[in-house]
């Protein structure tokens, strides 16, 4: 390799390095001014719990924290930890027409919970059996796992 190939090599990882290290500092810097906004998902913490009523269960997720949360999904682990996903349901009678699963995710993506409020959402037993699901969790857009607490059967 001559040495303008080997200049050149470095000058790019430098290039590299300088990016990575202002995004972060970028981020730590303006990272709470966002969430303030709005813009980005607080830190929580979220507390889930879930209890069986009536044939259904019945999700409750709460902000516990100093800013808004934005919910991405609802999480499901089964006995060899593969991810799955069960369609939470905003409304009880959405259970019984369980037709649109895409629209019933997306619509629960839309959540997002104020400091101190929360929200209580559906899940149908049938479908977590079948996916034999063990665990619960809650996933903020930030991609952090809330673990829900209460007994699936």
């Amino acid at each position: 390799m001559d040495l303008i190939a080997i200049i050149g090599i470095a000058v790019g990882l430098m290039i590299v390095v300088l990016l990575i290290v202002v995004d972060e500092a970028f981020y730590k810097l303006f990272g709470w001014l966002f969430t303030l906004f709005g813009l980005q998902s607080g830190k929580g913490p979220l507390i889930a719990r879930v209890s069986a009523r009536n044939e259904r269960l019945e999700l409750t997720i709460e902000n516990r924290g100093k800013h808004k949360v934005r919910l991405a999904a609802v999480e499901a682990r089964d006995g060899s930890q593969k991810r799955h996903f069960p369609t939470p349901c905003l409304d009880e009678q959405d259970l019984a027409d369980a037709s649109d699963e895409g629209a019933a995710h997306k619509q629960f993506a839309t959540i997002v919970l104020d400091p101190g409020e929360a929200r209580i959402v559906f899940l149908d037993p049938a479908e977590l059996a079948s996916l034999d699901c063990r665990t619960l969790s809650i996933l903020d857009s930030n991609g952090r796992a809330w673990p829900v607490e209460g007994s699936l059967t």
